[in-house]
């Protein structure tokens, strides 16, 4: 049986209809050993650090809940963009698939025309004490990205103009985080047109909201050493890559026949000498013995072709040459007209 792809989006039974995901490029991330406890879904997901993603959220609810409520973004712990739903909200008789039922959180309110985008960075460290985070909220929630659903009352546009400031998260390197290998950040500021904002009073606390959707983001080893991620299979080698990975044997050198061998070590040898001592004092026999003790060690060097055999002589066949100026002696010679004498000697 084909093995069932994984789920892109966590669902709650606490609010049937509803839906929350992850998006890097437009597209949703797998949602690994998905389950729920208490009042929370969760769900495991790839980061890739440099990855800038959003999160979304849609209400499919077609009956009015009885109150307004705020559907608000949380990263490593910390709020970074809140959406509210009125209870008397036009939404909630739209189509399902409707623009008006969808929240997108994709950057961190700076000002009101400013904001910081979402991404997926390395984990930062440090053993500086003044750096670290100390924030017990952000320590204990890194590795997170939830949507918390808490109802609302009250709610009115906000008056104030207020910056929010973001400093980077770096976790001490006393805080064992074994499991991770990434954390969120914002990215650099970006300005948009001016936007209002809304303030209101909560019913239920953000530490303990109606309903949280939860994706703990993990590295993809990470993932699979955990088991909630199968193994990605190994990539395809093209055709030509494995052709120069394992290039052909070549063919072996075809062996030489015993007669062949034989021919080759009964092969005569010419050898000239000059009639007239040479300037370098040696006589004609010194030079011949020269050349034929450099012919001997030729021959040692010569192997014949494995597998072959070859009749091994008893005696040697190389003849013993004695001469003396101006003539040569055992063994045929003739002249070679220019006052040298070519002399032919067998080597074995």
């Amino acid at each position: 049986m084909a093995q069932q792809d994984p789920p892109t989006k966590l669902t709650s039974p606490l609010l049937p209809g509803c839906e929350a995901w992850i998006t890097v490029d437009e597209k949703p991330l797998s949602v690994y050993s998905a389950g729920f406890k208490g009042n929370k879904s969760f769900g495991y997901v790839e980061a890739v650090e440099g990855a800038r993603f959003e999160v979304k959220y849609r209400d499919g609810r077609v009956v009015h809940p009885s109150e307004d409520f705020c559907v608000k973004a949380f990263l490593d712990g910390r709020p970074v963009r809140g959406k509210v739903f009125y209870n008397t909200d036009p939404l909630f008789t739209s189509a399902p698939d409707s623009d008006e039922r969808l929240a997108v959180y994709s950057s961190a309110r700076v000002t009101y025309t400013s904001e910081r985008p979402f991404f997926f960075s390395k984990l930062a460290q440090t053993d500086d004490d003044e750096l670290s985070c100390k924030d017990e909220k952000v320590v204990k929630h890194i590795g997170t990205i939830q949507l918390r659903y808490v109802r609302v009352k009250n709610v009115r546009n906000s008056e104030g103009k207020s910056k929010k400031e973001y400093s980077d998260i770096v976790l001490h390197e006393r805080t064992k985080k074994a499991k991770l290998s990434h954390q969120t950040s914002l990215g650099p500021v970006q300005t948009h047109a001016a936007t209002g904002a809304l303030t209101y009073t909560s019913i239920d606390s953000a530490d303990n909201p109606c309903c949280t959707f939860e994706f703990r983001y993990r590295s993809r080893a990470l993932l699979e050493l955990e088991g909630h991620a199968p193994a990605l299979p190994a990539p395809a080698v093209a055709p030509n890559v494995l052709a120069a990975q394992n290039p052909p044997p070549s063919a072996p050198k075809p062996l030489a026949t015993p007669k062949k061998a034989e021919k080759e070590k009964k092969r005569p040898l010419e050898i000239t000498i000059d009639s007239d001592d040479e300037e370098d004092g040696m006589t004609e026999l010194e030079r011949l013995r020269a050349r034929v003790a450099e012919l001997e060690a030729e021959r040692e060097r010569v192997k014949v072709e494995p597998g072959v055999k070859v009749k091994e002589e008893k005696e040697s066949s190389l003849k013993k040459v004695k001469t003396e100026k101006g003539a040569l002696s055992g063994g045929d010679s003739s002249s070679t007209g220019d006052g040298k004498k070519l002399e032919m000697v067998e080597l074995d």
